[in-house]
This record gives structure tokens, C-alpha cells and sequence, in this order.
């Protein structure tokens, strides 16, 4: 049985007053109506979300495919040795956008 969790928020007047007003005309309180559209939008998968798992799908595919030929051409340490250095490439690639980032007002 799940529990009842009490989240609080703040808004500014103009928005409490609007929840009120939903509330009312759909004849539930604040609390109901607002765990309804927190729900709703918590459950919705949007297109953007299938793009993102698809585009996960086809690099775990693509990697898969490449690893499997480059064992075939390179053999298995040799391969190993070649992800693993282009997985600590791509991690200073990484920190190195980071601190850019980080620069940028």
C-alpha cells in the first residue's frame, strides 16, 4: 500500500488563486486536484521521451555491432584496451566541457 506523501510548494497569488479556481470547477480540493495534474504529468511519456530511449537503443546497438567487429579485426585485448582508452578520452573530453561551462556567465 503506497503512503501519502505531503509535498509543499510555494507559488505566487496569481497562480494559488488559478489552482483554486480549477479546483473548485472541477469539485475537488486544492490538495486532490493538484496530486490529479502532478500525476498526469508525471505518468505522461512524451515524444521527447521515446526520442531520448530510441536514441539510447541505437548507440547500445551501434556499440555493440562496432565492439563485435573491432574484436573480429583487433582481437579481444586489443579491443578492450582501445574502449578503454577511448572511454577515459571522452571523460576528459567530458571535464573539459564542464569547466567551460562552468565559465560561462
Amino acid at each position: 500500500m503506497s503512503r501519502t506523501v505531503i509535498l509543499q510548494s510555494r507559488v505566487d497569488g496569481a497562480v494559488a488563486a488559478r489552482v483554486r479556481v480549477e479546483a473548485e470547477s472541477a469539485g475537488m480540493s486544492v490538495s486532490d486536484w493538484i496530486a490529479q495534474v502532478l500525476r498526469r504529468e508525471v505518468l505522461r511519456g512524451g515524444p521527447a521521451d521515446a526520442l531520448a530511449r530510441r536514441g539510447y537503443e541505437l548507440a547500445a546497438t551501434l556499440g555493440y555491432m562496432l565492439r563485435s567487429l573491432m574484436i573480429d579485426a583487433m582481437g579481444a585485448e586489443a579491443c578492450e584496451q582501445a574502449i578503454d582508452k577511448a572511454a577515459d578520452a571522452a571523460a576528459a573530453d567530458l571535464e573539459h566541457e564542464l569547466e567551460r561551462a562552468a565559465e560561462i556567465p
